[in-house]
């Protein structure tokens, strides 16, 4: 019970005998019976957790946002004005603000315009206000329109808050903001314009941002007047495309969706440029790519262009964004065009390029790529050859070359990787002829080839492989050990750590022994297949086995939201608390390195070091001074860690999807990883932060790792 002197102690005493006498009318309908009775239970659940830790009445308040009763409001409103936990305080403003409460208003006003606010309050208030009645509407266009933006972001949340109200009243405040309003008020407001419904205002209004100097402000306006049909469209997007100033990254999407409306040969060449910035920018370009992708290539007139201009074209965002829009436009002639690029000099634009033609099917290609096939490129050569080993899987004559190359590069020291490679594609074909070979390179020198054969016998599925793998177990440690268990384990189902132990099952089964069904296997959490003798430390809960690990670590602008009930914890916190808990607890010969990354990517060390030494304390201190900026570049991080050429499994952790770099679709994205892997065999774990990451979960999945959620 709250104490006699808590000062809402009175006005639950008021309520509470209000509610008597309104139960106690003859009048009282069941229905209303039922609120009223449901009303003092909210009321005696308030009272119940009121004189508790803030923390601790989360719950309750979050319970109470359907009830709008003057008591209640009147009591969310009280604690409104002296909460300090955060995570309660934000509660608080839900409930108030999740239905109208004549009550709340003011406060919500308040909350909205105070220079000290807090921005995901201020954002919270905002919303709020515009679920109260015409009013508080206005209040919202009041403040949308102050000519002095003091308060920092009112003006921003107001607008979008009048967006979100989807009335005639709220468009109508907000247009008039932005077409009255000076520069800093359109280049905010428009944005949330692009969902109003036509009218004679909102026209006004865009069309006064159209002409604003920020190239950002005037892109989202000609967007939207292109979209709506507008006479002056193709006018004004020309004006915009002939800036001094041309649209670049994000700018470039609203633009490319201006051409697009309104695409005639004029315009082309700034599509196709338009097309280029746009891939440059994140997962909004990936998208607005494949959204205006059937446009684009449905008109015969551009695609007639672009392939004009593919030869001539020098940058590589150009290029890039020419041979996808081209993937789908059929003829050999077309194929023929592309295949030229494959001999690029710039390793993104190869890599574009074999992928089309891989994913266009187009087997009049394969003289040109069998001679890249002999390129003096390492990295070349092995991307060709998986691009024609995309377009000749279904060949009969293709295993037999692969048989073929096996071969040669089993002998050649300067092909190991493509040795490695070649084992990986004729296992995906099933190739018993090659297991011979898969069997005298479990003990090869190099440790990806080693990593290639255990993978054979993983699918390539038969008895004759168990005693070979078992031989190989005390030859191995870290993570080749755990893959040699693992595939024991699939063919056998048997749980056995110790070499001995192994041995000893086999002399007594290996009569008449039979492999079990390849679907009976269900691998077990990582925790309880770790070996005898791997570190006891874990990252986010999966173990460390290996001990050559690159930790990839997201340090992006989003990685400084809250984490937890206290409000002072960051996701970059814990994930830095992570990493210190590994460092300060690995052995001395556990080699690593961080790979930080935002818009941009920095490793903690030039090359992976063991822990002992200097290289923990220096590990230590870089980890502390990590701070969260900038974007989301996942691809060049990984790429850097695809580099050290010690390692062998990745922890990568990352709080959103990519928005930098020079690939951010997540699915494109994946398939380049797995590229990447078929040569490398890196164990990739994969730690989502905030959200479910369909693509972290694909890259954890198609390495053999593990993937964690965690919000």
């Amino acid at each position: 019970m709250l104490p006699s002197s808590h000062p809402v102690r009175a006005l639950l005493a008021r309520t509470v005998l209000g509610l008597t006498i309104l139960f106690g009318l003859p009048i009282a309908q069941p229905a209303a019976q039922s609120r009223l009775a449901s009303g003092k239970a909210t009321l005696a659940q308030l009272e119940a957790v009121l004189d508790k830790p803030e923390a601790e009445r989360i719950a309750v308040v979050k319970g109470v946002t359907r009830d709008d009763s003057e008591a209640v409001t009147t009591i969310l409103v009280a604690e409104i004005g002296r909460a300090q936990d955060t995570a309660y305080r934000a509660a608080l403003l839900d409930a108030l603000g999740a239905l109208p409460r004549p009550g709340a208003v003011d406060v919500l006003t308040r909350l909205t315009e105070a220079t000290d606010t807090a921005p995901a309050e201020r954002m919270r208030a905002a919303r709020g206000l515009a679920k109260q009645g015409e009013d508080a509407v206005r209040r919202l266009g009041a403040i949308a329109s102050a000519s002095d933006d003091a308060v920092p972001m009112a003006r921003t949340y107001a607008m979008m808050a009048l967006s979100q109200t989807n009335s005639d009243l709220g468009w109508q405040l907000l247009a008039e903001a932005v077409r009255d309003g000076d520069g800093t008020a359109r280049s905010q407001g428009i944005r949330y314009l692009q969902r109003a419904p036509t009218s004679e205002l909102v026209t006004a209004a865009r069309l006064a941002a159209a002409g604003d100097a920020q190239v950002m402000t005037a892109a989202s306006a000609v967007r939207q007047l292109a979209e709506q049909g507008h006479p002056r469209a193709a006018e004004l997007v020309r004006e915009l495309c002939a800036r001094s100033t041309p649209p670049t990254g994000y700018t470039a999407v609203d633009a490319l969706y201006a051409v697009c409306a309104v695409l005639e040969p004029s315009l082309h060449d700034a599509a196709l440029t338009l097309a280029g910035e746009a891939r440059r920018a994140g997962s909004s370009g990936t998208r607005a790519l494949d959204e205006l992708l059937p446009k684009l290539v449905g008109d015969k007139a551009f695609v007639s262009y672009v392939r004009t201009r593919l030869g001539k074209v020098e940058d590589p965002g150009q290029v890039r964004a020419a041979m996808e829009l081209l993937e789908k436009v059929p003829g050999e002639d077309v194929s023929a065009e592309i295949v030229a690029f494959a001999g690029s000099r710039d390793p993104e634009v190869v890599s574009t390029a074999l992928r089309v033609l891989a994913a266009r099917k187009d087997v009049s290609v394969l003289p040109e790529l069998g001679k890249l096939l002999g390129s003096k490129e390492e990295a070349r050569r092995l991307e060709t050859l998986q691009c024609v080993h995309a377009l000749r899987s279904g060949d009969v004559g293709w295993e037999a070359e692969l048989l073929e190359r096996l071969r040669k590069t089993s002998r050649s020291r300067r092909d190991v990787a493509e040795f490695g490679l070649t084992m990986t594609l004729l296992s995906e074909l099933g190739c018993e002829e090659a297991l011979a070979t898969a069997w005298d390179a479990l003990d090869h020198k190099d440790w990806t080839v080693r990593a290639a054969a255990i993978d054979f016998c993983a699918r390539v599925r038969k008895v004759e492989s168990v005693p070979k793998l078992i031989d190989r177990l005390d030859e191995e440690s870290g993570r080749l050990r755990e893959d040699l268990l693992d595939v024991l384990r699939s063919l056998t189902a048997m749980r056995f750590n110790e070499q001995r132990r192994w041995q000893e099952w086999w002399k007594d089964s290996r009569d008449g022994f039979a492999l079990i069904p390849a679907d009976a296997f269900a691998k077990e959490d990582a925790a309880a297949q770790r070996p005898k003798g791997a570190t006891a430390a874990s990252y986010y809960g999966i173990p460390l086995v290996s001990d050559r690990v690159v930790f990839v670590v997201d340090v992006s602008g989003s990685m400084s939201a809250k984490v937890g009930t206290g409000g002072t914890r960051t996701r970059l916190d814990e994930a830095k608390a992570q990493l210190r808990r590994v460092v300060e607890n690995t052995p001395k010969h556990f080699l690593f390195n961080v790979v930080s990354f935002h818009t941009d990517v920095a490793a903690i060390f030039d090359a992976m070091q063991k822990v002992g030494g200097r290289g923990r304390d220096e590990a230590l201190q870089r980890i502390d001074d990590l701070k969260p900026l900038g974007a989301t570049n996942v691809h060049d991080a990984l790429r850097r860690a695809f580099d050290e050429r010690e390692v062998d499994t990745i922890y990568l952790l990352s709080d959103g999807s990519p928005s930098a770099g020079p690939i951010t679709d997540p699915e494109q994205l994946a398939d380049a990883v797995q590229a990447w892997n078929r040569t490398r065999r890196l164990r990739i774990h994969c730690i989502a932060i905030g959200a479910d990451s369909p693509m972290l979960k694909r890259i954890a999945a198609e390495s053999g790792g593990n993937y964690a959620m965690t919000r």
